[in-house]
Parts: structure tokens; sequence; C-alpha cells
């Protein structure tokens, strides 16, 4: 039984280390990233074909592209992931938080300093294509 109790208590102080703030101890480096930030999602489509007119069966390239927004100036976070090297960042205040490892940090399609993120979710297609969809996310810090 006294095992058990000693097992507890010294359960219950490992638990009770961390900062009610959320924050990591003092020394962690995530600490500079977790806050308040704006971010705003930038979409783009293209979808592109020919047209074949007159007798000659001409053939015309076409195209539409639209542009698209999505948590435009919306109120997000970033707080500390439960991994040595998450952080937590949350796109909007009802969005669920995607997880960052800051060892893949600039090493991919996003990165993030002090006081600015960017993610490139679905980056340009590598070659041609008549048809893609794009879609990044920026973030500034505001406090």
């Amino acid at each position: 039984m006294h095992l058990i109790v000693s097992m507890a208590s010294l359960l219950l102080l490992a638990i009770s280390c961390r900062p009610d703030n959320g924050l990591a101890p003092d020394n962690d480096p995530r600490n500079k990233y977790v806050g308040d930030w704006n971010f705003k999602g930038n979409g783009y489509s293209y979808s592109g074909w020919y047209i074949y007119t007159g007798e000659d069966m001409e053939a015309e390239w076409t195209y539409t592209e639209s542009f698209t927004t999505s948590h435009d100036d919306s109120t997000g976070s970033v707080a500390i992931g439960t991994g040595e090297n998450d952080l937590l960042i949350s796109y909007c205040g009802t969005c669920e938080p995607v997880v960052y490892n800051l060892d893949e940090n600039g090493a991919g399609a996003w990165w993030i300093n002090e006081t600015e993120f960017y993610n490139d979710v679905n980056p340009s297609p590598p070659g041609y294509s008549s048809y893609y969809t794009t879609c990044n996310i920026e973030g500034w810090r505001l406090d």
C-alpha cells in the first residue's frame, strides 16, 4: 500500500510540474511561438482545356481560374504539443489543432519563426497539369 501511495505522489508531482499557462519550462525554445496568431488561407484552382472550332477544327486553349480565401483574418493559436518538439497550431478558434514538429521546420513545405508562419498545404504540381488546386496558410503573431 505504501508503494502505491508513493507512486501516486510521484506521478502527481510530475504532472503538476507543467505551468498552468500551457507553456513548457522557461528554457524550452517552443515558448517563443506560443500565443495568439492571425491566420489566412489562400487557395487557387486552375482548369484548362482545348476548344475546337471551325471547319479546320482549330484548337484554342482556354482556362478558368479561381482564388479563394479561408480562415481570413481568423484568430487562432500556437501551443506546446505533447511531443518533445511538437507545436499545436489551430488556424481558427474552432479548428482542430494540427501537430507540427519543429525538427521538420523549414525542411518541407512549412516554416515558423517568432512572428510569421507559412504552410504550403497543397503545393502546385511539379510539372504541367491541365487541372490543379493549391492552398497555403499564412500566419502573423498577434501578441
